[in-house]
């Protein structure tokens, strides 16, 4: 009651612009995208797993998940009444205004599928997610829930790693390239996979082709030594490499990048 739900949703908007939130989008649109009615944000800051706190107005605001609220001793609704309004099972987000909590936001999350199916692939291949995130309602298992993916295979960086991602991540003009791709996180993907699969193939080559000269130094010393020198005939060398070109071309061929 101390807040407006205008002024409320433009201190989420804010909070979560500032914060770069997942939710950012989600709230600005809340204000038909009006860059002049978001407000000024001081000493944001991040609490890893629980959400993200600033000052807006003079007024510590907070917005994240029923864990963060209590971190910081605001009394937050009663349980039954947050499940009767929260039927359909939804993320619930807290907005608190000055120590009180005055909104609740039911956020329903879902991954896109084209994302979805990059993840997975990226999964089989052994590939583990980093993710740096800023609400409280991203972690590991509701991202191993919505890619249908080990949780064990995914980290959600803490606070302080931040800036050390933001550092290996940010833009560079120039550089070597040992990959490029369009920017999107599919393209992104494929890279990845591809640059794995490339890597898997060039072993088993490797392998064959080591096999094949273990087995013919092997086969040229039982030879000598029963004196079997029929068998080291040119055309039969011949064929035991072509055997081989051919058994290690239909391993690379087998399955494509």
């Amino acid at each position: 009651p101390k807040v407006p739900i205008d002024e409320a949703i433009i201190y989420a908007a804010s909070l979560s612009m500032n914060a770069d939130s997942v939710l950012a989008d989600a709230f600005f649109n809340m204000l038909n995208y009006k860059q002049q009615l978001l407000k000024p944000v001081s000493g944001c800051v991040y609490e890893s797993g629980l959400g993200i706190l600033g000052w807006i107005d003079h007024r510590r605001v907070l917005l994240g998940n029923r864990e963060h609220m209590k971190s910081h001793e605001i009394v937050v609704p009663d349980t039954k009444k947050e499940a009767a309004a929260n039927k359909n099972g939804d993320e619930v987000i807290y907005l608190a205004v000055g120590g009180e909590v005055c909104m609740l936001f039911f956020v329903e999350l879902s991954a896109n599928k084209q994302v979805k199916e990059s993840v997975r692939r990226l999964d089989s291949n052994g590939v583990s997610l980093v993710i740096k995130a800023v609400d409280g309602m991203i972690t590991s298992a509701v991202i191993a829930e919505l890619f249908d993916i080990e949780a064990s295979h995914i980290r959600v960086l803490p606070f302080e790693a931040h800036a050390a991602f933001t550092d290996k991540t940010r833009y560079a003009p120039k550089g070597i390239a040992a990959v490029s791709c369009d920017g999107t996180f599919s393209a992104f993907a494929s890279a990845i996979n591809g640059a794995k699969a490339l890597r898997s193939k060039i072993t088993t080559g490797c392998i064959l082709e080591a096999a094949g000269a273990a087995l013919g130094i092997v086969l040229v010393i039982l030879f000598s030594l029963f004196r079997n020198y029929d068998m080291l005939d040119c055309l039969l060398l011949m064929l035991y490499n072509a055997a081989w070109l051919v058994l290690t071309s239909a391993s690379q061929a087998i399955k494509r990048l």
